[in-house]
């Protein structure tokens, strides 16, 4: 806990007025409600440093394999009405919310807003390069299994799933940071190109206000 709450500390020295926390991993022989009361007592005293310090809290889902607590939108929401701080507000992942087949809609009827953002490409791949992965048709017709390939952004001029995301964004009025996330193998060897790439598309399109 000593750490984290240092981290707000540095959260203000790097000049910056929002922390994201990342819920990770309980005991694997325990019962996850051991876990998850811990994590609701330590992201309560951390909110209540927060708020002295002015700095703000988000927490977002994660896949299963970076944690036990927090894998989807109900667990998510289950841990923040849990907490029941107003300085602490839920990140939207696009990626995994593609992933796990839940909509930004959800998101605002879960929470009533979003406090940040990580963006990217939605596909098998990874977090891909904005504008490139899978087409929202596509994942939605594999809603039901997995996607047998991704297809190309440019497709009929079809949209992708990060595109149909940034729209709803737009559509509740998000005002708040977009923050690009790139994963995947294909970008180990030159990540800097898929930096390139993701910076001129951000700079290409209009649901992305610079």
């Amino acid at each position: 806990m000593q750490f984290m709450e240092r981290y707000l500390e540095d959260t203000l020295d790097l000049g910056t007025d929002r922390m994201i926390l990342a819920p990770g991993w309980g005991y694997v022989d325990a019962p996850d409600e051991e876990a998850f009361a811990r994590s609701v007592e330590a992201i309560r005293r951390l909110a209540e440093k927060a708020a002295a310090l002015g700095v703000k809290l988000s927490v977002e889902e994660m896949d299963p394999l970076s944690t036990l607590l927090v894998r989807d939108l109900p667990h998510l929401k289950k841990l923040l009405d849990a907490v029941g701080s107003t300085q602490i507000t839920a990140c939207l992942d696009t990626f995994m919310a593609a992933d796990n087949q839940e909509t930004v809609e959800q998101y605002y009827e879960a929470f009533g807003q979003i406090g940040h953002v990580h963006f990217s490409g939605y596909g098998r791949e990874g977090y891909m390069v904005p504008g490139t992965g899978e087409l929202a048709a596509l994942q939605q017709e594999n809603a039901d299994g997995d996607a047998t390939d991704v297809a190309p952004a440019d497709k009929q001029g079809a949209k992708t799933v990060l595109e149909r995301q940034l729209e709803s964004l737009a559509a509740h009025h998000y005002e708040g940071d977009l923050v690009l996330g790139l994963w995947g193998a294909g970008y180990f060897k030159d990540p800097d190109a898929a930096l390139r790439r993701s910076v001129q598309w951000v700079r290409e399109s209009s649901l992305i206000s610079m």
